[in-house]
């Protein structure tokens, strides 16, 4: 599901990162990362229900759309400060 969640929002976080700022945006995805993986962790604990399931399919998702917004903003970080006969 992370992965799900990494390919659907990396178009929507290109537009983000290209109309704000982007050191508050990783300092919040950071945070975000951290805390649905702290959730999942916990969840992992419970007692296996599908409403459990459901919500560690969710803290999944919240990971994988915090993993997008750092894969598309090293990649432009790259092309940003690559020397320019090595830029793609």
């Amino acid at each position: 599901m992370d992965k799900f969640g990494q390919v659907a929002t990396a178009f929507v976080w290109g537009g983000i990162l290209m109309r704000y700022e982007t050191k508050p945006l990783l300092v919040v995805g950071l945070f975000w990362k951290a805390a649905c993986c702290a959730l999942f962790g916990r969840l992992q604990e419970q007692p296996v229900t599908v409403v459990m399931q459901v919500l560690m399919l969710a803290a999944k998702l919240g990971m994988g759309v915090t993993e997008a917004l750092v894969s598309v903003w090293a990649t432009v970080w790259v092309q940003r400060n690559a020397p320019p006969d090595a830029r793609a």
